[in-house]
């Protein structure tokens, strides 16, 4: 296997929006408390099992081998490419901006 990372994304919509405001100031503060506690914990627990995987593959004799700068190149033209055809059946074109801006704001080490 190369060693080029591709994320995985685990997700899914708990409340819409609109019941969420529904409820009292105390009860979204505990939610969203609760939630980010709780996306921390599962992202800490997701990366330890990948490494422990990745960790009993190489014993099982998987070699990774350096990804090709071209192959990282291509990969990134293409998706760069296909975001915004993913518009507006996946994510409105508001909230890729949004999250692009949050991408490479991170990248520029700005947090």
């Amino acid at each position: 296997m190369t060693s080029m990372h591709i994320s995985q994304a685990i997700g899914a919509t708990v409340i819409t929006k609109k019941e969420f405001d529904k409820l009292d100031p105390a009860t979204q503060k505990m939610f969203m408390n609760d939630s980010l506690e709780f996306q921390t914990r599962l992202l800490k627990t997701l990366r330890a099992e990948n490494e422990k995987a990745l960790v009993s593959m190489k014993n099982a004799g998987l070699q990774v081998i350096e990804s090709p700068p071209e192959m990282l190149k291509q990969f990134g033209t293409e998706a760069m490419a296909i975001r915004p055809k993913l518009e507006p059946s996946v994510y409105s074109h508001d909230f890729r901006m949004k999250v692009e801006k949050l991408v490479a704001d991170f990248r520029a080490g700005k947090k």
